[in-house]
């Protein structure tokens, strides 16, 4: 992943998040085609990114048992 953006490039991740499924294993998680940011920041640093910004509730749904989170991630 880190080969196909240049150096200082950023990558932004967006995604949806069920608030049950969050503490689940990742194979769980994707197997219902949800990942929850922890995982998603720990694989990125894993990586070689930088994180700038993380927002767990980017785009919270109060009467919903989900939420929106973005990460936004810097290559070197």
């Amino acid at each position: 992943m880190l080969v196909a953006l240049k150096p200082g490039g950023r990558l932004v991740v967006l995604d949806n998040m069920p608030l049950r499924t969050r503490n689940r294993p990742r194979a769980d998680q994707t197997k219902n085609h949800v990942i929850a940011p922890e995982v998603v920041e720990q694989e990125l640093r894993e990586f070689g990114f930088q994180i700038l910004e993380r927002r767990d509730q980017f785009i919270d749904h109060p009467d919903e048992e989900s939420t929106n989170w973005l990460i936004v991630a810097q290559r070197p």
